[in-house]
């Protein structure tokens, strides 16, 4: 589904949690995306730029978190797809859509939060 304006992207965003694969990919003309899903109060936000001598970033509430075990790892449905992500990148539902809506508008990341790589 395409969406033209900040004020559809914010409707899709907000249903979004309700559907069986809750997961978006927004594709900016540059050719970078940002993917963005949902588990229930939760949401995971991934950067991939074009530039392949770049690396995708995810927002991370805990920067200097490093998974030692399955433990630090919530599944979120990814294309149909359990996908295993690190607890520090599970960020409230309401920052994910923050993220989404400021890259739609803006074309570039928010400093309001903590990027890491990979």
């Amino acid at each position: 589904m395409a969406v033209t304006t900040e004020e559809d992207l914010k409707q899709r965003l907000l249903t979004l949690p309700l559907e069986e694969d809750p997961s978006l990919l927004l594709i900016h003309e540059s050719g970078d995306h940002m993917f963005v899903a949902f588990r229930s109060d939760s949401a995971v936000v991934i950067f991939r730029p074009v530039a392949r001598d770049k690396r995708h970033l995810s927002v991370s509430v805990n920067p200097g978190f490093k998974p030692s075990s399955d433990a630090d790892y919530v599944e979120f449905m990814v294309g149909g797809t359990a996908t295993p992500i690190p607890k520090d990148r599970c960020i409230p539902r309401a920052t994910g859509v923050e993220v989404a809506l400021h890259y739609f508008s803006r074309a570039a990341l928010p400093k309001t939060v903590h990027w890491v790589e990979g």
